[in-house]
């Protein structure tokens, strides 16, 4: 006869987990981050420079506190027809897919 014993230690798993998303997460964000300001339209640079991030480990906020932001955001400026933020999710979301391959 053979016995096997399987012992799974839960709380190590789930901290475990919680730790991969977050690094996960945080490494997201940080490629979100570069693209909006890689993104971002220049007359002076100050759009550019005033993007902000800020937050915990779970949550993450990113702003552009400029007056102007949501008119560039709407496709104001030729430099960004389509705005920053959508066209900078969708990049890293390709990134994202091709790095999963």
């Amino acid at each position: 006869m053979v016995d096997v014993v399987v012992k799974f230690n839960s709380k190590k798993a789930i901290s475990d987990t919680k730790a991969y998303i977050t690094g996960a997460t945080n490494i997201i964000v940080d490629e979100l981050y570069k693209l909006l300001q890689a993104n971002s339209p220049v007359k002076s640079g100050k759009f550019k420079r005033s993007w902000k991030k800020y937050g915990t480990k779970e949550r993450v906020k990113i702003i552009n506190p400029q007056p102007y932001a949501q008119r560039l955001e709407d496709g104001y400026s030729k430099q960004a027809p389509r705005g920053i933020v959508k066209p900078s999710i969708d990049q890293v979301i390709r990134q994202e897919k091709i790095r999963r391959k």
